[in-house]
């Protein structure tokens, strides 16, 4: 597999950045394909796709799929189980939003495939990246570890195996083991292995088990939609021990998947960033309110539950497929998560 080069026009209104500006930094790159996104300007991908085909190179749109494009498309935000309240978002560098969508939304995929056909179609892309296909992270607040509650996403965990009432008392548990300074793990945290976490609590490992779910059903039609107009399809991935936590499953989805990009961002500090993320979980699952204690102390339950999470041992054992732009599916799927037990 060849150089693929990551492009970032801005946010969905773009930041006037033009075919040129791109091309001219790959004067002198063998790129095998260049991934760009987020400007919904036709006119550049145009140009931009002439160009990359003419050197034999691949134009592929990067695609954020429940949030930015989608929330212009008036899609409903995702809500709160205990306040009722959209969830939470982040803006950074003025015009990139972590808003996301409900997944639950009747027709949410066919929407998206059509919105791609009346502003994308004519660009002549070989190929989707699809970014955003997750719920929001604790980043937005503890909240957030449960999904969306709307009553559509409520009714869909009801009729999966989680029935509401078991979804309340869930959240009512673990929000107070938060409250509890005594608690050392809020989560019940067992064990993480093959991917998958493991907890003292079987609704938690359900509820998250339907998270990935309710994502892949999306994800699913969406890479038929995007195959059959001729297209290959990829994935940009959450960090693999984060992922179950925001909805991804990374066998059943990367099995869809061309190749997969898991970010394994260690320096910087934005969204999907391990340092960003795992300090956001400590202080999601520490900060005050109902949903835990105002300890945020490296002892506090939630800085030791978080480290246990992200241990040394683990993260030296994660095999990543990125290396300076360089994308690629793992050669084997066999060890690509590390199995830590807890205690």
């Amino acid at each position: 597999m060849g150089l693929y080069y990551q492009a970032f026009t801005g946010g969905a209104a773009g930041r006037g950045v033009a075919a040129e500006d791109i091309l001219r930094r790959l004067r002198n790159v063998p790129v095998q394909a260049v991934i760009v996104g987020w400007s919904e300007d036709p006119a550049l991908y145009r140009e931009l796709g002439e160009a990359l085909h003419r050197r034999g190179a691949e134009l592929w749109l990067w695609f954020p799929v429940f949030s930015e494009h989608t929330l212009r498309e008036g899609l409903r935000r995702q809500t709160g189980l205990l306040t009722g309240a959209p969830l939470g978002a982040r803006v950074f560098d003025g015009d990139e939003t972590f808003d996301f969508c409900c997944p639950s939304q009747a027709g949410l995929a066919q929407r998206l495939l059509e919105k791609y056909d009346r502003d994308f179609a004519g660009c002549a892309f070989d190929g989707m990246f699809l970014d955003r296909i997750r719920y929001p992270s604790l980043t937005v607040g503890a909240e957030a570890l449960f999904g969306c509650a709307c009553g559509e996403c409520r009714d869909w965990l009801a009729e999966n195996g989680l029935p509401r009432q078991v979804q309340d008392d869930l959240a009512q548990r673990i929000a107070a083991r938060m409250s509890d300074e005594d608690c050392i793990d809020p989560l019940g945290l067992l064990q993480y292995c093959a991917g998958q976490y493991i907890f003292a609590d079987p609704a938690l490992e359900t509820l998250l088990r339907l998270k990935c779910q309710r994502i892949e059903s999306v994800v699913r039609v969406l890479c038929g939609g995007f195959r059959s107009r001729g297209m290959k399809v990829a994935m940009d991935l959450f960090a693999p021990f984060l992922a179950p936590l925001v909805g991804q499953d990374y066998r059943r989805l990367g099995a869809m998947a061309d190749f997969i990009k898991p970010m394994l961002y260690r320096h910087t500090y934005t969204p999907a960033g391990l340092s960003f993320e795992l300090d956001a979980m400590a202080r999601a699952v520490s900060a005050t309110g109902p949903y835990g204690c105002t300890s945020t102390s490296r002892s506090s339950p939630a800085r030791r539950m978080s480290c246990a999470m992200c241990s040394a041992p683990m993260l030296r054992r994660q095999r990543t497929t990125t290396s300076r732009g360089r994308i690629s599916r793992p050669a084997t799927t066999t060890n690509w998560w590390p199995c830590t037990a807890i205690s």
